[in-house]
């Protein structure tokens, strides 16, 4: 019982925040309060519960680092991993002031893992409740090691890392050949035929993720030793 009634019709009734449960069914009774306490019941009405609700936003991930971060709205307070469409036990998250971080393990998520965060309100009882779902980007990466190249050879070879899957070859500056064969074991071979470069070349390859011939990421480059 109480609360505050004010002469402008206005009222404030106070609850502990974690008294009333989305479901609940909650109804207010006015009372008049007498001077030695008898107390009459005058009106009654329902009062709608609004359920939680939030959005989360998360900024693009690069693998490796420690933390995935972005912002967020409403009620979210808790967060959960989603990896490849499996849910982890990876929960929890700070979220403070419409910004979050929420700590990843370095090398937990991977190269061309699909990453969703679960955006929840989370209850002092610990009840959840998913009030977003939002894919995390990967940002893409990848670097290029290229063995020296002797005149004569037919390929260059070497090894790369990452997200690395096609190559583009500039021969003084001008735009020679696409290609490449890229390993799981790391290696690579890219094929330029036994006469393309000469004494005195400036040959540099560009390495790239390729998904189609309009969307290409270059991620490392690399002059190439002539012998």
């Amino acid at each position: 019982m109480g609360g505050t009634f004010n002469t402008d019709g206005t009222f404030s009734f106070y609850v502990n925040s974690s008294l009333i449960k989305s479901g609940d069914k909650v109804e207010i009774q006015g009372l008049h309060r007498t001077a030695n306490g008898d107390t009459e019941i005058l009106a009654k009405e329902k009062v709608e519960i609004a359920g939680f609700a939030g959005t989360i936003a998360p900024n693009a991930y690069t693998p490796g680092s420690s933390a995935i971060t972005g912002s967020y709205t409403g009620d979210v307070n808790f967060a959960r991993l989603v990896i490849n469409g499996v849910p982890t036990d990876r929960w929890g998250g700070t979220f403070t002031n419409g910004t979050f971080s929420f700590f990843v393990t370095p090398g937990f998520i991977k190269s061309g893992d699909k990453v969703e965060i679960q955006a929840m309100h989370r209850t002092s009882t610990g009840d959840t409740k998913i009030l977003d779902t939002k894919v995390v980007k990967i940002n893409l990466q990848g670097t290029v090691s290229a063995d020296p190249y002797t005149l004569g050879q037919a390929t260059i070879t070497g090894t790369f890392t990452g997200d690395v899957n096609f190559g583009r070859l500039y021969i003084n500056g001008e735009h020679a050949l696409w290609g490449g064969t890229y390993n799981e074991d790391g290696t690579f071979s890219f094929y330029v035929g036994r006469d393309l470069i000469k004494a005195g070349d400036v040959v540099k390859l560009e390495v790239i993720h390729r998904v189609s011939a309009s969307d290409l990421t270059v991620l490392d480059s690399q002059e190439i030793e002539i012998k």
